[in-house]
């Protein structure tokens, strides 16, 4: 049986994406390619401070806006997301051999 991960929050994803871009710009000299990483790792902290701030907010008004998506490989949900994707498919390679048998 497959060993499932433990679900992961959106600001650990966030906090590891940081992580990721502090060790590459530690390794980079200094320039327009560190200055780059510094940016996009400012852009993390902005998001996971905003995403912070709605969730106290939330708690506070004992709302839960910002929810965890938790789908089950076999819930409905999921089910329904990978039949619309695999029609989208389909469609576009009709599409596809349809402008290149037509030519």
């Amino acid at each position: 049986m497959r060993r499932r991960s433990s679900p992961h929050t959106f600001e650990d994803g966030l906090a590891a994406g940081k992580a990721r871009l502090e060790q590459r710009a530690a390794k980079l000299k200094p320039g327009r390619e560190q200055e780059d990483h510094l940016s996009r790792m400012h852009r993390l902290d902005t998001a996971a401070d905003m995403i912070g701030s709605i969730r106290q907010d939330c708690r506070r008004r004992g709302k839960a806006v910002i929810q965890e998506p938790q789908f089950d490989t076999y819930s409905v949900q999921a089910r329904i997301c990978l039949g619309v994707a695999i029609f989208g498919a389909a469609l576009f390679l009709a599409g596809l051999l349809m402008s290149f048998f037509t030519q």
